[in-house]
């Protein structure tokens, strides 16, 4: 199994290969991720970026890469900071990635499958945003209150032309049990 780290810093997963533009990380492969990835087609079983694509002024272009690296059936699981938190408006982001365009994205749809969405919530303020509208779903609380919602986690299986949509959930289903995401 092929583990790839997009910006791992210097919390590189154990056994992955670390990507990173810094010389000071624990990246294997030191690069500007922006310029694509230095890695062959159909490369990598899995591909995880834990706080970095916020760190690319134009992000879509390295999605496409990240598509290109994986095996048909890859899975890519991507965190970033939720857009409307004190995380996503850091100076040194340079970009906001929002649910919105993942979800409704067609490029998404025609290169990936499988799509599914984690949120990670600040407990004590989402329920105070509960006391504030207690009947509403935490998916508008997290829309409607800063900082309810701290982290998206974004994972989806890369669709190749070999490759049927019910394998495509097999080998997501095969990564989420080897704990990779």
């Amino acid at each position: 199994m092929i583990h790839v780290d997009l910006g791992c810093g210097n919390k590189k997963p154990p056994g992955a290969i670390g990507i990173d533009s810094s010389r000071s990380s624990d990246a294997d492969i030191i690069t500007d991720l922006s310029a694509g990835i230095p890695l062959p087609d159909n490369h990598a079983n899995y591909v995880s970026s834990n706080h970095f694509l916020e760190h690319i002024a134009i992000w879509p272009p390295l999605l496409w890469e990240t598509w290109r690296v994986l095996k048909p059936g890859g899975v890519m699981t991507l965190r970033v900071p939720y857009a409307q938190s004190q995380a996503a408006i850091d100076p040194a982001h340079r970009s906001i990635i929002t649910e919105y365009w993942l979800r409704h994205c067609w490029e998404m749809h025609a290169h990936f499958t499988g799509m599914e969405f984690e949120f990670e919530y600040d407990e004590e303020l989402l329920g105070w945003a509960r006391q504030q509208l207690p009947e509403a779903p935490n998916h508008v609380l997290r829309r409607l209150f800063w900082n309810v919602c701290r982290h998206m986690r974004f994972t989806a299986v890369a669709l190749k032309p070999k490759l049927s949509r019910p394998d495509a959930e097999q080998a997501k289903v095969e990564v989420i049990a080897r704990g990779l995401t």
